[in-house]
């Protein structure tokens, strides 16, 4: 009986051992490097080596390395990603985007163990510095020039217009004068 005990509690702790949590807080436009923390490549014989973010408790595939592959197999992830020498996820100018748990699995060869670590990301709010914006007064210029202008136009054709009427009206006048003097001569002669 106390051999079976002690082979629960050692496979429970090669169950706890192999699963490990940390928490990371960062500041916004930060460059993160997550490793898989409690996992010893240098003496673990592994096939390769997968990160995810979980969301919901469901693992969205980020980017996974293959111990004898040199180039990282890249899932569809809203970030460009990358993969350490010591196999640590690499997040560059990271966002409050970027916060949230991510998760290393390590797929083991045959005759070794499995081994999974998960990281909680924090990343502060980014902080935009206010832009001093400077308001330019080209439209209201642009507005009052051509108001200007508009109301100069205008002038200047009411006055060619009045003056052309006061040129009808004289050339009217005289003409009826020279009608009246001449139905008058008509009239005596």
């Amino acid at each position: 009986v106390d051999q079976k005990l002690l082979n629960i509690l050692d496979q429970l702790l090669l169950v706890h051992c192999a699963t490990y949590e940390a928490e990371i807080r960062v500041n916004c436009n930060e460059d993160v490097s997550l490793d898989c923390h409690g996992v010893n490549f240098t003496n673990m014989n592994f096939i390769s080596v997968a990160w995810y973010k979980l969301n919901n408790n469901r693992q969205r595939g980020i980017i996974r390395k293959n111990k004898d592959i040199k180039e990282p197999e890249r899932y569809f992830f809203h970030r460009p990603t990358d993969v350490g020498e010591n196999n640590n996820l690499i997040l560059r100018n990271v966002t409050s985007k970027d916060s949230g748990i991510y998760e290393c699995g390590v797929s083991a060869s045959v005759g070794s163990k499995n081994a999974n670590s998960k990281i909680s990301l924090y990343v502060s709010d980014c902080v935009t510095k206010p832009v001093p914006t400077t308001m330019t007064n080209i439209l209201n210029t642009t507005l009052h020039v051509t108001g200007y202008l508009a109301v100069g136009v205008a002038k200047i054709v009411l006055s060619l217009f009045i003056i052309w009427i006061t040129a009808q009206r004289q050339t009217l006048i005289f003409l009826g004068q020279d009608m009246y003097s001449q139905s008058s001569l008509d009239l005596q002669g």
